[in-house]
């Protein structure tokens, strides 16, 4: 399901969907490699644009505050484990449920925070193309909360650079 039809538009993706999608959904390596060169250039990105603009800057604040709703959904997420009784891998799967439930409600929440800080608009409309990845049924491998994971990363990656170059 893609959540981005509705995404407020921005000038350039910061990430091309398909890198999004092996970020998220390919090899473990080939994952963190390119976390990290996207997310060092994300933040690049994201710095040079908030020093071209007069107002309206994207402070790590407000990105730290997404990314601490992201922290609770990740909290509240357990793999489902197999070697469980069926009880407790219902239960499992009711938290999974609510999690992804959690995911897809943040997106309203980035949408607003893109349309009262225009600078937030670009990290906004990436992070909603990753939950959608992260939420895609269509994908067998690997899990939900293994591609919620590889986004969580990317997340804190781009936070990390963010913060590096804004100091």
């Amino acid at each position: 399901m893609s959540y981005s039809k509705n995404a407020p538009k921005s000038t350039a993706s910061l990430i091309p969907d398909s890198e999004l999608k092996k970020i998220i959904t390919g090899d473990l390596v080939e994952s963190a490699r390119l976390t990290n060169a996207h997310a060092q250039d994300v933040a690049t990105e994201l710095l040079r644009e908030d020093r071209a603009q007069k107002k309206d800057k994207l402070k790590s604040s407000q990105i730290r505050n997404i990314f601490g709703l992201v922290r609770q959904i990740e909290m509240t997420w357990d793999e489902i484990d197999e070697n469980h009784s069926p009880e407790e891998q219902e239960l499992q799967r009711q938290n999974e449920k609510a999690a992804r439930r959690q995911l897809i409600l943040l997106i309203p929440k980035l949408r607003y925070q893109a349309e009262r800080t225009k600078a937030m608009d670009p990290l906004s409309n990436l992070l909603i193309n990753g939950i959608g990845i992260v939420d895609d049924d269509n994908i067998n491998q690997p899990s939900h909360r293994e591609r919620f994971q590889r986004f969580v990363d990317l997340f804190e990656a781009i936070l990390a650079y963010h913060k590096k170059g804004d100091e």
